[in-house]
């Protein structure tokens, strides 16, 4: 299990970081393999800054830096294995860009990775395999979980009292050269249901941090209405990690210190440890406001080479105690695998750098030939959202398949490809954070059975469910409630959907509607989600209204199937109706497998469908359907018509005794196919349950959330979406404004 908690930083201190470790020894003469000369460096990966009036000060940029701990179940070595020899890891790591020099004398995106600034393990045969062989510069903790507070004497038990998840202790020097011995002290701690939610007890401290997380919304926001097409390559580039087994790259410098000259290396090298998922389990976030307190020493300053965005607390704790906020912190479960670290370059004393350029830029952005390809697309990203979220491995099968296609079968279906100098660009416009938080809100491998997509789908089954709908009508009468359905979770703000126009008359032809719809092309993601439920309403309209029909002339004819003639005539008599003659029950059959025709030849608008579903058996049982359909007797196509040869008539209704079990499969069949579209619009509603791309925490300012991330512009009681966004600027939206909170009895 691997939890990951953004924090924010200056990006400064983070490149001046980066440069130190790594850019500073590169800048040395280097060349590859044949000696032609080559220039390689990192640079973090941060969002570009915005270039419009609302933009931060100068000299403020943030970036984020990753706090990652991860636990073990077991580890086994591939090749030499020695058994569990770690439990618990803990590092700090930096997201860089690896950049290649070009002709030009710029610089060129060649990956994407991070750079381990501060590591540590539980025991030290992991420190000294992280140190030698990857070169990851780990150091030797004690990983504690404190007791529960659950049994503890408090006068104030809340639902939420505050708890200290994780502590890690490292030896460390309190004092230099004051001949203090080294002890053990603590580093790290991790704590949730903090009332000040880290902030501490300055009076101005929450206003300070509201301002960071609501500019920090607003960038976000900002990019989303004006790169929304990198967003989407980005979250299809993500997918190449959850469900195509690429790895997740660590850069890092293995050195090891020279005998005549300990302040030199004899060696260094330029590694890169790829991480991969091999089997995704589970992805989460995890919606509480964790505090991170951090112990800062002589021999152990993390908060002020990295930058971190930290209020610093007066305690009487061991070092200098600073507290900091996790952003949106998740956690991911499967099986990692992590193979041998590949050397990209390498020098010794007195000689230059050489570099492997056939190793160093085999990356998925690269164009270097052998490089992998880029299997994501964005028909992949776009299957990722409509169907459950859960099903990225398959996804990405689907994904690699395509990878032979024409440009026309594309076309069809509708499965776009980006190139890998789209990918470099969109990657340098936006950050992992960006792409990170709208996974998390899309709940992309989320397995949990409370998620908010799964939550909504089941209310709305059983909202449906107690609203039985009969009739002529019942079509046109669940379009309106769908609608209504829609409008009622647009009204959030921020929400992922947009209301719909009221419809107040009926309409016969439902294709016209239909063409319109598909030719209409939206600007904006608000008009693209009317103008996608539009056509599935409409198209789950034209389902509705067939299936009414077949069911309405199935029961006639399954009456007819159960009682004798002389009973049957009967039961008529009893009910004072005039029994059907044999021609107008030949019409019904005519007309039952007429409209089984017209099901089978529909299209289901959304997702899963019959071009795009991870079940098989959808497209095969429509073939079957369609299959058995020709081997039915049929009517004209304008009119199935009475039959008037009573040779004809008999053989229709012989037919119908003779095959009932074939009918009775053609409509299971067509029951499910009606079936499909039905949970292709579920599907689409339930992702109206899911939160914004970008939200905040309301209770991440403490107490005094209704005053610095009002209620009026929460998306629910417990997240913040703030103002609305356009491409190009601020859509203006005037609020009520929300009553600021009472805490100190002070209005």
């Amino acid at each position: 299990t691997v939890r990951v908690l953004p924090l924010l930083a200056r990006l400064d201190s983070l490149q001046k970081y980066v440069d130190q470790f790594l850019n500073e020894p590169l800048q040395t003469p280097m060349t590859d393999l044949d000696d032609k000369e080559e220039h390689v460096q990192f640079k973090v990966w941060a969002r570009k800054s915005l270039k419009d009036d609302l933009h931060r000060p100068h000299g403020s940029e943030l970036a984020y830096v990753y706090l990652i701990v991860t636990s073990f179940d077991s580890i086994m070595s591939m090749t030499n294995n020695v058994g569990n020899w770690t439990k618990y890891q803990l590092s700090f790591m930096i997201p860089v860009e690896f950049q290649r020099r070009n002709a030009a004398g710029g610089w060129d995106l060649a990956g994407v990775g991070v750079v381990p600034a501060f590591s540590f393990a539980d025991n030290c045969i992991a420190a000294i395999a992280r140190l030698e062989v990857e070169g990851f510069e780990a150091s030797v903790a004690n990983f504690s979980r404190p007791e529960s507070v659950w049994l503890s004497n408090v006068d104030d038990f809340s639902s939420n009292p505050m708890q200290t998840l994780l502590r890690v202790d490292a030896e460390v020097i309190s004092v230099l050269g004051q001949g203090q011995k080294a002890t053990v002290q603590p580093v790290i701690e991790i704590i949730e249901g903090d009332p000040d939610a880290g902030l501490g007890t300055s009076s101005d401290a929450a206003w300070r941090w509201s301002e960071n997380l609501r500019e920090e919304l607003r960038e976000k926001k900002f990019i989303k209405a004006n790169k929304a097409k990198d967003i989407k390559i980005g979250r299809a580039l993500a997918l190449e990690l959850l469900g195509n087994q690429k790895p997740v790259n660590a850069y890092s410098m293995k050195q090891f210190r020279d005998v005549a000259d300990p302040a030199r290396a004899c060696y260094q090298s330029l590694v890169r440890v790829p991480r991969l998922i091999k089997e995704l389990r589970d992805v989460q976030e995890i919606e509480d406001t964790l505090v991170v307190k951090i112990h800062d020493y002589p021999t152990l300053n993390i908060v002020s080479r990295l930058g971190i965005v930290a209020t610093t607390l007066p305690t009487s704790e061991g070092g200098i105690v600073s507290t900091v906020q996790a952003i949106r912190p998740f956690f991911v479960v499967g099986t990692l695998q992590e193979p041998l670290a590949e050397r990209l370059g390498y020098r010794c004393p007195g000689a230059e750098w050489k570099l492997d350029t056939n190793v160093a830029f085999s990356t998925l952005l690269s164009d270097q030939k052998g490089a992998p390809p880029i299997t994501a697309d964005f028909l992949a990203e776009a299957l990722q959202d409509e169907m459950d979220p859960c099903h990225i491995g398959e996804i990405m099968y689907q994904a690699d398949h395509r990878l032979g296609w024409s440009a026309a079968q594309r076309k069809a279906r509708q499965a776009g490809t980006f190139s890998k100098a789209q990918a470099r660009k969109a990657l340098s416009e936006i950050d992992a954070q960006t792409v990170i938080e709208s996974m998390l809100s899309r709940e992309w491998g989320n397995a949990n059975e409370d998620a908010r997509w799964r939550a909504g789908r089941r209310q709305l089954i059983k909202t449906l469910s107690a609203l039985p709908i009969s009739g002529a009508t019942s079509a046109f009468a669940e379009t309106v409630m769908y609608r209504e359905i829609n409008n009622l979770m647009a009204t959030r703000p921020g929400a992922v959907a947009s209301a719909l126009k009221h419809v107040s008359r009926y309409d016969k032809d439902l294709d016209v509607a239909l063409r319109r719809l598909a030719n209409k092309k939206p600007a904006d993601p608000g008009q693209r989600w009317r103008n996608q439920i539009e056509q599935i309403i409409l198209t789950q309209e034209k389902f509705v209204r067939l299936r009414t029909e077949m069911d309405h002339d199935l029961n006639l004819l399954a009456t007819a199937s159960v009682l004798k003639p002389q009973d049957l005539k009967r039961s008529y008599d009893e009910l004072g109706e005039r029994m059907p003659t044999d021609e107008e029950f030949a019409k019904v059959v005519l007309r039952l497998i007429k409209t089984m025709k017209s099901i089978s030849e529909l299209t289901i608008e959304g997702e899963p469908s019959e071009r795009n579903n991870l079940d098989a058996h959808v497209r095969a049982d429509k073939i079957r359907l369609q299959a058995l359909l020709k081997a039915a007797p049929h009517g004209s196509d304008s009119d199935p018509g009475i039959p008037t040869d009573s040779e004809r008539t008999q053989d229709i209704l012989d037919w119908a005794m003779q095959h009932i079990d074939d009918v009775r499969s053609l409509v299971a069949l067509a029951r499910g196919f009606c079936d499909v579209q039905t949970d292709a619009l579920l599907n689409k509603l339930s992702r109206a349950f899911q939160k914004p791309d970008f939200c905040i925490r309301r209770d991440s300012v403490g107490t005094l959330s209704n005053q610095f991330l009002p209620l009026s512009l929460s998306w629910d009681a417990d997240w913040y979406y703030g103002r609305e966004f356009e491409a190009g600027g601020i859509k203006s939206k005037t609020v009520k404004r929300a009553p600021r909170a009472k805490s100190d009895g002070r209005r």
